[in-house]
């Protein structure tokens, strides 16, 4: 799900689905942007700005009965659904909004599969994500002005009322995750530099928010875990010591370090059938090593560093080729396999 208009070559309006070796649509998709997207009692459920998808009206928020979409009654009076997660048997959505279902509200509510509850007061402040930490559930703000005060905050709710999580002001809060035992999120604290380092980690001992190595210079829009590793997207392009352009993963030493600048190397012919030609003279050598991931993350190839690579037996289809040098630095370019 996201803002756009095709996957891979196939047209589609804002979300689509991948079989394992394609990509397909959703029928005629959405008329506009869909942020959110979750599974509840056995159908999926989509926010965002949209108000028809499927071609029947449905205001900001949907359901896939895996045939047809549906919409929840008169759905969402407000501008959008940024976030969605399943908590107690129920789906709590969050975004910009003051009523869903004819249901008052603030900016939070809750379906239980049959009907539109509120959640208390609500939040007094548009929010963009929703976790589960210490069996509370969560919701951060990207921040917004009310009555000229700025609101920074991370609320948790414990079933009947919105309280504070910590003490600190975050700022740009996108998205939260689980990893390691940890939880992360994409944001930062009011206390340095406006986002501070834009990726976060709470360390439940102090109840503290830390940074997380040497962070990243601009917004992270989302976070996931891929093979025990953890990854960030969004509209960063480099922390202290590295490129990153758009994604990056985190690393064992340094914090998220790894994606570096795509025109380190060149790759020819690109699409190809049969071999690719390196040139990276300046940052290659005997003790480099080449890795080739498919769509999925999988590696489907590994080798020392070498100017011609035979790719004849890869499937067609995306490719990322990652060179890691002996200094530990990282640098990825796309290719086809034709």
């Amino acid at each position: 799900v996201g803002n756009f208009d095709s996957a891979g070559t196939v047209a589609t309006n804002y979300i689509a689905k991948w079989n394992g070796s394609a990509w397909f649509g959703f029928g005629s998709g959405s008329n506009a942007a869909i942020y959110s997207i979750s599974a509840f009692n056995n159908e999926i459920y989509v926010g965002g700005t949209f108000d028809t998808i499927g071609g029947i009206p449905a205001k900001h928020i949907a359901k896939w009965n895996g045939l047809n979409w549906q919409a929840l009654g008169s759905g969402v009076q407000g501008n959008n659904v940024n976030d969605m997660y399943v908590f107690q048997n129920e789906l709590y959505i969050i975004g910009v909004f003051d009523s869903v279902g004819n249901v008052p509200c603030n900016n939070v509510a809750r379906w239980n599969g049959i009907a539109w509850n509120n959640a208390s007061s609500g939040i007094d402040y548009g929010s963009s994500a929703l976790t589960i930490e210490n069996n509370k559930l969560l919701a951060g703000s990207q921040g917004t002005l009310i009555s000229s005060t700025f609101y920074q905050q991370i609320k948790q709710w414990d079933g009947n009322n919105w309280i504070s999580f910590s003490q600190q002001q975050m700022i740009r809060v996108r998205a939260f995750i689980n990893f390691n035992s940890s939880l992360y999120c994409s944001g930062g604290t009011g206390t340095g530099p406006i986002g501070g380092s834009n990726v976060m980690v709470w360390d439940s001992t102090l109840a503290t928010w830390t940074v997380v190595g040497t962070g990243v210079n601009n917004y992270i829009q989302g976070l996931c875990v891929f093979n025990n590793e953890l990854y960030c997207g969004g509209y960063f392009k480099k922390s202290t010591g590295g490129y990153h352009n758009y994604i990056a993963r985190y690393g064992n030493i340094s914090g998220i370090n790894e994606v570096k600048e795509s025109y380190i190397f060149t790759i020819k012919p690109n699409p190809t059938s049969e071999k690719l030609l390196l040139t990276c003279e300046q940052y290659c050598n005997e003790n480099s090593d080449i890795e080739v991931t498919n769509i999925l993350g999988q590696t489907v190839l590994k080798l020392p560093y070498k100017k011609e690579i035979d790719v004849s037996e890869l499937s067609q289809g995306y490719y990322i080729l990652t060179i890691r040098n002996s200094d530990k630095k990282y640098y990825n370019s796309k290719f086809i396999k034709e």
